[in-house]
């Protein structure tokens, strides 16, 4: 669809067709809205607001750099579609101010030429007017007249009549009762809300009934007119009458435009829309003496964030005059009036007293008294006006703001008089405005978030720092009295202080230059006297670097094309990779300077190479069994990348080697995730070549087979992006053997077209399947010797395995971080060899094309070349078809030039070949020498060596520094190299790649510390991990330390993660560290208490009586502050290595460092391969595995014990009562899952009655040998731990009920005692457990389907969960029904709807709360009274700490109550559960349709009584937060889904306890009970009485 700068929208009811109008407006993009006469009011305006809606929101995803003019044609008739579009109009020019948007009302009998004059006109016009008219062609503006608040009116109220406010129990509606109290009218009152009623509201309720007032709550949702019917039914029922309705019901839900969804969106427009239609159509015959509509200023003056409510607010503006017009014509009775409220004094909302005196400030607003609004109301009602606005304040002051609402933008005068100095033009702002600019911007944000001004750094994005929506509004409005309305958009189009002070600069030059004049410059308007003296320059030193020859001084002398500009130079500033016999670029280098041959037989762990061998061509057989290879790739380390082991066999090795060479990347350039943040913005891109997916060859389960054979090249892209949270494009490429250098050439083309900041690219390729040897040989392209290389007169190529990566920067941005810059791209080029010859084989008229358009695009002559890489792989062909084009484009003489592949040492790498070739390169650049080509046995004999320009290398030798002659002078170019890269398909690529020589950059010394002691600190995924990095350094420094010990620490700290396992030691040598290091490598458990000056620690179970004892009553923060102040190293040594981060820049200064080599992360090694069994050492480490009974009974029971609760096992003895340790419930079930996977089945309720170690060892001993392969179903759950058995239920089939919020199935241990089939909770992954949570709820619902097909294969299948579970139980029945199962029924017990999860998002410390809470609630059963004297509450905890503080503290107080384990090991589990809960993404999860919704009976158990909480928020918020949950009923939402769905009442003391407590647990159990009869379905009849029995209790 072509997009237009002009929208047009037909609303009115033309005379004329929409087609006649659309074609008269060529240059506008025309919609057709003219429906709305014959759609429901309410219904049509909404569709055209989402409309217009998502209108701009495409213009803002497109990046437009000016939203369109939009022209809304309505006819006069059409009052509340004009005014609330010119509401949503204001706000959206509130948030960007250069919008233009108008509603115009015209005869509906326009000609065409009428229309189009006035379309054009108002286009045209300079005024800012939005809501405009037309009659009898003259053109009229909403205009207002100002009134004075009368000291006297009529009040409204009268004894004996029935007044009816929604907005439920509301300020303003308590307000008003308080007034008709006050006023002594006996007077009865309906308050209608959508929540239900607490405690607190009954007292109320009552207390206004004893003193005179009846006031009734009704819980109705006003946006559906059955129920609004309802509604006045049942007031005039009971209460005869109804006098006055005034409409204060809204919601907000406060966005800018760029963030607003349409659902957020529509739900803020419903209650306003549609309550204010039902409400009036549902009285329309009601004799009543008033119809008062609460709207807001926010439709008249636009009010950012709020587009939805100043829409709504604008409807029933409009909506008032379309009603009073109706009384008048004796369609209604009653006065009607529209109230444009400001902010009320006394109101519901609430602002902060800074807003309050801006509001001040800026118009002089006062916030509304309650006596005032009283008032006014009274006067609105008497006076008769259909729209009345109401501001308090300084009357001169809101008179001046009043003229906006004209429309007008007045312009200034112009000064009588002209300034002496002459004021800064536009585009002149020095550098000294923009840094006091700077400075004022940095002092802004600091004071906005509470941060010491030298904490802000100018390039860092202000995410970093915590700011949020509402900071930024409060900036933008301080900012805006300098710079007049801005977008309420420009943080989130400028995410750095730097980028918003170039936009001022760029937009508001004159306004920067004078309120921020440079040092010396006069402002305009101000007169300067200043003597002048000598100036003084100061030497800055200068960055000496041989700079890329510029084309003008080599291409004019070689030919070559003009002297355009050349675009910006791509730097690469890392590299990293293995290769067969190397496992990393250092190695590489070492084995390629040596000459060596990577070439081998396959090895045996790939296939049997003798199998599929043979010396003559056969059927099914290979003539080649060598090639290069990897080692160990089927090792992985899944913990590292969040990863069950299981989860990464699954995945295709390939892109497994390229997650972990992409780390040893970042680790080469010294990037951490902060670091890739700040420096990138984390807009890096991913561009990978792959080709072969051979993974799915691999014989395995079906299960495994079939996840693999769905994977796909773009996951060994996509998956880097997503673990290392990068934003930039992500994107896998296959051109054969050239993927991975076009791979390179659209990374540099991205880079340059400003799509990401930075780019990985890389190659991957392995060889995992005999079929891949047999096809290749079938195609006559592999060798068939171990001699056939490159440049022989071999018979093919020889495959090679290898990953490698390269990272691109734009060469100034290297420059400025001071990266290391391996080498500059002067090109990259891409074509393909067409259709002159046969498929797959080579060009050389391509291939020559290609070369010289590549080195013109570089603007380089072929003569400055001084080393080729050719792409010659050993087939006799082809490489002498290279060697042809090569000589005839490097034909003239020029500087030396040697040639060579890396393919002669370790074969041809195919996707992976051009990523070997650029890493050679790279190498030679940086160590400035020419490699050797191995020995060569026969040579090609097509290719001519004599008249090659160019000579192979048969030693290491230097590369001389290149000398190009160009008439008669020595001109030095840099060290230069060419690439070739071709693919059997034709695509062929080429790339110029050259050395960037600059000197040791000026860098300001290291901080000086107290002492020359060194704090070093290294960390790892895991304690193995730690243990080798600590080796690997060892190593490096006994072969001896390129840097200095100060960079070597810095280093360390600056330039690595920090992980959870940590070592920290202080050092004053090279020695000393040597020592220490020797001394943790020999003993890492005793090493920290050896001699003091070192740490070792776990981010999850820190030392607590260490940090305790430093910290001495001071907080971690001032802890740190005391540390880094005073340089005391050793205390910053403990705190980090007990998991406490520090922001290390504090201690080492200055960004500007010199690049340290530091050893790459030693990944842990876990066998990861489709149909492998895990490790012994990892099977023995997970909690799911199998394990065989070994040792004595009661030792085995105490391992267990430890194991699942931290406990050492020595603790546990067997005649102490269990009861003693305090072993919680959720423990208690993972220990029954452990010694049922060890012992096998036995009931849960067998083991509940033991009371000690001796009672489970009898208990045991009692059980038969055969019961553990009795029940299959124990077996499933070992390997599945999130599948628990929850009762012994041995027939029919299982029922399964999910997880609720929580990530336990305790709750559900009571309702399947009652239930005869066999009862199964599914708890969330991770939960009590160290794998890894799945994130989102769609993604769990996949996993859960799997177990359950795993454990009942079969359908059809009984769902069910309480809460959050009912909602997954959903989404697990809609995935079934999509792969073909039958689900016969769902259970929801009181569920959440995804518009209630999608505003339930909490803190990190109300997590913690939550957890600690629940699982002490869960210890007391429904003893809620003891549950409730042991729970935290929320005023016993400071929340105004860290969010580590707020754990130890709650952890603490936990521990005294109902903890089963030490302060440090509660930590550890709340702080996982967390982890669980957030992985859920709740408030992002959409409910999609069933595909059969008739097909499943779905049963609602709802809380009756709607409470939510009951009493409990104080014990799951903490102070400050709390939930607007329960004031919705849920269950409408899920009927929307299901129209079938049977809604069952059930009588909660609140929707917490529901399974907890009685009456609810009783009639939830029963109702289950009936459902799920050993029948395998419950007979319709006895479902019935069920509901029938249960909806009465």
């Amino acid at each position: 669809m072509q997009h237009s700068a002009h929208q047009i929208y037909f609303c009115h009811m033309a005379s004329l067709p929409f087609t006649a109008l659309s074609a008269h407006y060529p240059d506008a993009q025309c919609h057709d809205f003219s429906d709305g006469a014959s759609a429901a009011l309410a219904q049509s305006f909404e569709r055209l607001s989402v409309a217009l809606l998502e209108q701009v929101h495409q213009c803002l995803r497109r990046g437009d750099k000016q939203l369109p003019l939009v022209q809304v044609i309505l006819s006069e008739e059409q009052f509340a579609q004009r005014s609330g579009i010119a509401g949503l109009f204001r706000t959206i020019a509130s948030e960007y101010p250069g919008f233009r948007g108008q509603v115009i009302a015209v005869n509906a009998q326009e000609s065409l030429a009428t229309l189009t004059a006035k379309l054009r006109g108002n286009a045209q016009a300079g005024d800012r007017h939005v809501e405009i008219l037309y009659r009898d062609d003259q053109r009229y503006a909403l205009d207002w007249q100002e009134l004075t608040l009368l000291d006297h009116c009529p009040s409204p109220w009268r004894a004996g009549h029935v007044y009816l406010i929604t907005g439920g129990l509301g300020a303003v509606g308590r307000l008003l009762i308080e007034e008709i109290l006050a006023q002594g009218f006996n007077s009865r009152v309906i308050l209608v809300g959508r929540s239900s009623v607490d405690e607190q509201a009954r007292k109320q309720l009552e207390a206004w009934a004893r003193a005179g007032v009846l006031v009734s709550y009704r819980r109705t949702d006003i946006a559906d007119p059955e129920q609004v019917d309802n509604l006045i039914g049942w007031v005039l029922d009971t209460c005869g009458r109804l006098d006055g309705v005034i409409h204060c019901a809204g919601i907000i839900r406060d966005n800018l435009l760029l963030n607003k969804s349409v659902s957020e969106f529509e739900q803020v427009l419903s209650p306003k829309v549609r309550g204010a239609v039902n409400l009036d159509q549902a009285t329309r015959t009601l004799p009543l003496s008033f119809f008062a509509l609460f709207s807001s200023l926010s439709s008249v003056l636009g009010n950012a964030g709020q587009s939805d409510y100043a829409a709504g607010n604008g409807f029933m503006d409009g909506y008032a005059r379309l009603r009073a017009q109706r009384v008048r014509s004796g369609q209604g009775t009653g006065r009607t009036v529209s109230i444009n409220w400001p902010y009320w004094q006394d109101g519901g909302m609430r602002m902060e007293p800074r807003q309050v005196e801006r509001m001040w400030q800026e118009s002089g607003l006062r916030a509304l008294s309650t006596e005032n609004a009283l008032k006014a109301f009274y006067q609105a009602l008497a006076q008769g006006d259909e729209q009345v606005l109401v501001v308090e304040g300084n009357v001169r002051r809101i008179r001046q703001v009043a003229t906006t609402l004209h429309g007008f933008s007045p312009l200034a005068e112009a000064p009588d008089v002209a300034p002496l100095a002459t004021p800064v033009a536009r585009g002149e702002t020095g550098a000294g405005s923009r840094s006091a600019l700077l400075a004022h911007l940095t002092r802004l944000v600091a004071q906005e978030l509470g941060l010491a001004e030298q904490r802000i750094q100018v390039d860092a994005l202000l995410s970093k720092y915590g700011i949020d929506s509402v900071m930024m509004m409060r900036v933008i409005a301080q900012l805006e009295s300098d710079f007049g309305s801005l977008p309420k958009t420009l943080f989130f189009e400028y995410q750095t202080l730097a980028e918003l002070a170039d936009f001022f600069v760029a937009q508001h030059a004159e306004i920067v230059a004078r309120r921020w004049p440079a040092p010396g410059q006069v402002a305009p308007g101000q007169v300067v006297q200043r003597e002048v003296k000598d100036a003084v320059f100061a030497d800055v030193p200068a960055l000496p670097v041989q700079p890329p020859a510029p084309r003008s001084v080599e291409a004019s002398v070689h030919g070559l094309a003009g002297d355009a500009e050349q675009p910006p130079l791509i730097a690469i500033v890392a590299v990293a990779g293995r290769y067969p016999g190397a496992d990393s670029v250092d190695e590489f280098w070492k084995c390629l300077a040596e000459g060596y041959d990577g070439i081998s037989e396959i090895p045996p762990e790939r296939w049997n190479a003798d199998d599929f061998y043979a010396r003559t061509p056969t059927l099914g057989k290979s003539t080649c069994k060598w090639g290069g290879f990897l080692e160990e790739v089927a090792a992985f380390d899944p913990a590292f990348f969040k990863l069950t082991p299981r989860e990464a066999s699954v995945l295709d090795p390939n892109g497994r080697l390229f997650l972990q060479t992409v780390q040893h990347l970042f680790d080469s350039a010294g990037l951490t995730r902060q670091r890739i943040a700040e420096r990138y913005q984390s807009k890096l891109g991913v561009f990978v070549g792959a080709m072969y997916q051979q993974y799915s060859a691999v014989d395995s389960d079906l299960l495994s087979e079939s996840l693999v054979s769905i994977s796909s090249y773009s996951s060994i892209a996509n998956r880097v992006s997503h673990v290392f949270d990068l934003r930039g494009p992500s994107v896998a490429l296959d051109t054969m053997c050239s993927s991975s250098l076009v791979a390179l050439h659209y990374a540099h083309e991205s880079l340059l077209r400003g799509e990401c900041t930075g780019a990985i690219v890389g190659g991957v390729n392995l060889s995992l399947h005999p079929k891949k040897y047999i096809g290749l040989g079938a195609s006559n392209m592999l060798g068939s010797a171990p001699d056939s290389r490159s440049f022989s007169d071999g018979s093919g190529y020889l495959p090679c395995e290898g990953v490698g990566a390269v990272l691109l920067r734009p060469l100034s941005d290297a420059l400025r971080d001071q990266d290391e810059v391996l080498g500059v791209i002067r090109s990259t080029h891409v074509s393909h060899s067409g259709g002159a010859s046969h498929y797959a084989t080579p060009n050389v008229k391509a291939q020559t094309a290609l070369i010289r358009e590549s080195l013109e695009k570089a603007g380089v002559a072929a003569n400055s070349i001084s080393y080729i890489e050719a792409a010659a792989n050993g087939t006799p062909l082809s490489d002498a078809v290279e060697m042809l084009a090569l000589c005839k484009v490097f034909s003239e003489p020029g500087v030396a030039c040697a040639i060579g592949t890396v393919k002669s040492n370790i074969g041809h790498a195919e996707a992976a070949s051009g990523l070997s070739q650029l890493t050679k390169v790279l190498l030679q650049l940086k160590h400035r020498k020419w490699l050797p080509t191995p020995g060569i046995g026969q040579m090609n004999s097509d290719i001519d060596w004599r008249q090659a320009p160019f000579e192979l290398q048969p030693t290491l030798r230097d590369w001389p520094q290149p000398i190009l002659t160009v008439d008669g002078r020595e001109c030095r170019v840099p060290r230069r190299a060419a690439i070739d890269s071709f693919g059997a398909g034709g695509t062929y690529a080429h790339v110029v790649v050259e050395a960037f020589e600059i000197a040791q950059p000026q860098c300001p010394a290291p901080v000086p510390l107290a002492t020359e002691e060194q704090l070093i600190v290294l960390s790892a995924a895991s304690p193995s991990s730690l243990l080798s990095l600590a080796a690997a350094h060892l190593r490096s420094l006994a072969s001896g330390l390129d840097a200095n010990l100060v960079d070597y620490a810095r280093a360390l700290r600056q330039q690595r993660e920090a992980m959870d396992f940590r070592l920290a030691m202080v050092v004053s040598d090279v020695s000393e560290l040597m020592r220490s290091l020797q001394a943790f490598c020999a003993d890492p458990e005793g090493w920290s208490k050896r001699d003091g000056v070192g740490f070792t620690g776990a981010v999850e179970t820190p030392d607590s009586r260490l940090l305790e004892a430093l910290a001495q009553d001071r907080t971690t923060d001032s802890l740190i502050d005391d540390a880094v102040g005073q340089k005391h190293l050793l205390s910053l040594a403990a705190l980090w290595a007990n998991g406490i981060d520090i922001d290390w820049r504090r201690l080492d200064g200055s960004d500007c460092h010199r690049p340290v080599a530091l050893p790459l992360y030693p990944f842990d090694k876990v066998l990861c391969w489709v149909g492998a069994a895990p490790s012994a050492a990892e099977a023995g480490s997970q909690p799911w595995a199998e394990e065989k009974p070994q040792g004595p009974l009661l030792e085995r029971i105490r391992r267990i014990l430890a194991e699942v609760t931290g406990l050492p096992a020595t603790t546990w003895r067997e005649d102490r009562a269990l009861s003693e340790y305090g072993l919680g419930s959720a423990t208690f079930i993972l220990f029954y899952q452990r010694l049922s996977a060890s012992f096998g089945e036995f009931a849960l309720a067998d083991l509940r009655e033991c009371q000690t170690l001796n009672d489970i060892v009898r208990l045991l001993d009692a059980q038969p040998v055969a019961s553990i392969e009795s029940h299959p179903v124990r077996h499933l759950s070992r390997r599945y731990p999130e599948l628990v058995a929850l009762n012994q239920g041995r027939s029919g089939r299982p029922v399964f009920w999910i997880h609720a919020g929580i990530g336990g199935v305790e709750a559900y241990q009571a309702l399947a005692q009652r239930i005869e089939r066999p009862f199964f909770g599914i708890q969330a992954r991770g939960y009590m457990s160290e794998r890894a949570p799945l994130q989102g709820l769609q993604a769990m619902a996949t996993y859960y389907c799997h177990l359950i097909l795993m454990q009942q294969p079969d359908g059809p299948y009984s769902l069910g969960g309480y809460s959050l579970g009912g909602a997954l139980a959903y989404e697990v029945t809609r995935q079934l029904q999509e792969l073909g199962e039958t689900v016969d029924s769902l259970v929801m017990v009181d569920s959440l709807d995804s518009h209630a999860m999608s505003g339930a998002g909490v803190s990190t410390k109300t997590l913690y709360l939550q957890s600690a809470n629940i699982a002490i609630g869960a210890s007391y059963g429904d003893d809620l009274e003891q549950a409730l004297e042991n729970m935290i509450h929320q005023e016993r905890i400071d929340s105004d700490v860290s969010d580590d503080d707020f754990l130890q503290a709650l952890a603490e107080q936990a521990c005294q109550h109902s903890s089963d384990v030490s302060v440090g090991q509660l930590m550890q589990r709340i702080r996982h559960n967390a982890k669980v809960q957030s992985a859920y993404d709740s408030t992002n999860f959409q409910i999609l349709p069933l595909p059969h919704p008739a097909a499943v009976r779905c049963h609602y158990l709802h809380n009756r009584g709607g409470n939510y909480f009951g009493g409990l928020q104080p014990y799951l918020f903490v102070r400050g937060e709390h939930s607007a949950l329960g004031q919705d009923d849920y269950a409408q939402g899920w009927k929307q889904q299901m129209p079938g769905l049977e809604v069952v009442e059930v009588d909660a003391l609140c929707h917490m306890l529901m399974l907890s407590t009685q009456p609810a647990l009783d009639q939830i159990g029963s109702y289950c009970q009936g459902l799920y009869a050993k029948t395998d379905r419950a007979t319709p009849g006895a479902t019935e009485n069920l509901s029938a029995q249960s909806v009465e209790a």
